[in-house]
């Protein structure tokens, strides 16, 4: 009986969690509007930041949204961004139900700016299923459907996944729960989550992104060859996924889902090193989100044209972005494991 009730008041709690979040999504949603004054700007460009804490950012500055939010209106372009979260992490203890905390008082960003689909500490493997723990956030499907019932369906989608699922499932997993797995695990998720984007939305342009470096290392007795080791097998990680993703965009440079959707790889790490990065080692500081604004702004440049003259982006990551290719046909039936 004991765990029956148990049972009961945890599916009850997960019910009152999962109206709060939709309460306070709707809520941040409409405040969005009202701001932008509930009517789209013409021939604007819908976009989604989709990701993990490093498309959020945390605060205003560390964001690179906020940076690409100001490198398009320095050149002209009218964007309306989407997504189920608002502003940056609520960092409150027991308010992970909350759709984020709006920044105010921010001429320079305004609320309608500040949509998004970036969940701290989430994995592809979350994105596509859900996180057990945050189960009133959703997952990629229900996001897509919530965007096509508010004709929100996106132009753009920024893809910046890979980093948790490395740390948490290849080169750390805890207790061994869950397994490690192979790195092309990974990239078939983040296959999936861009085939699921294609077929929602079959006009989009996809810019997938190669992770960040991750630069936090544990401390342990060895010391110093410890941690370089740590590190050096970290960047050969993260160079395997970054090839594995290229090649995603490599292999299906002769398929399509439309005539019209594109995808394109940019390399993030030719544009953020370490030394970007704030003390935790794995979050962009100011710089590193400046970088990555302008890697974003230089990949959407052949689908958003500049005026001659008028490009104020930083010289960050030149080469770094891989020419645009069509998009695969079919949607997988089931999500990779």
């Amino acid at each position: 009986m004991p765990e029956a009730a148990a049972r009961y008041a945890g599916l009850f709690l997960d019910e009152l969690r999962a109206q709060v979040w939709r309460s306070h999504s709707k809520a941040r949603t409409q405040a969005a509007g009202i701001a932008a004054g509930n009517v789209a700007k013409p021939n604007a460009v819908t976009l989604l930041p989709l990701g993990d804490s490093i498309t959020d950012g945390g605060m205003k500055q560390r964001s690179y949204r906020f940076h690409l939010h100001q490198l398009f209106e320095e050149n002209g372009h009218r964007v309306r961004w989407v997504g189920s979260m608002h502003g940056v992490y609520d960092k409150q203890l027991q308010r992970n139900a909350t759709a984020g905390v709006l920044v105010r008082d921010a001429p320079d960003w305004p609320v309608a700016a500040q949509r998004h689909e970036g969940h701290w500490g989430w994995t592809s493997r979350q994105v596509l299923r859900g996180h057990e723990r945050q189960p009133q956030r959703g997952a990629l499907d229900e996001w897509l459907r919530r965007l096509t019932s508010a004709r929100e369906l996106p132009d753009v989608a920024l893809v910046h996944l890979g980093t948790n699922d490395l740390t948490k499932r290849l080169v750390s997993p805890r207790g061994g729960k869950p397994p490690p797995e192979h790195i092309g695990a990974i990239a078939r998720r983040v296959s999936t989550i861009v085939q699921w984007l294609c077929t929602a939305s079959p006009k989009v342009r996809i810019v997938l992104a190669t992770p960040i470096p991750y630069c936090r290392v544990r401390k342990t007795k060895d010391g110093e060859d410890a941690a370089a080791r740590q590190r050096s097998a970290r960047r050969a990680h993260e160079a395997e996924l970054a090839h594995q993703l290229y090649a995603i965009c490599a292999q299906w440079s002769t398929l399509s889902c439309s005539a019209t959707a594109r995808i394109a790889c940019v390399n993030m790490s030719a544009a953020v090193t370490c030394e970007h990065l704030v003390k935790d080692g794995i979050h962009p500081a100011l710089g590193g989100a400046q970088r990555m604004g302008a890697l974003w702004f230089r990949a959407l440049q052949p689908w958003m044209p500049m005026r001659p003259g008028m490009i104020r982006a930083h010289a960050a990551g030149a080469g770094a972005v891989a020419a645009a290719a069509p998009l695969p046909r079919s949607r997988p039936k089931h999500p990779a494991s």
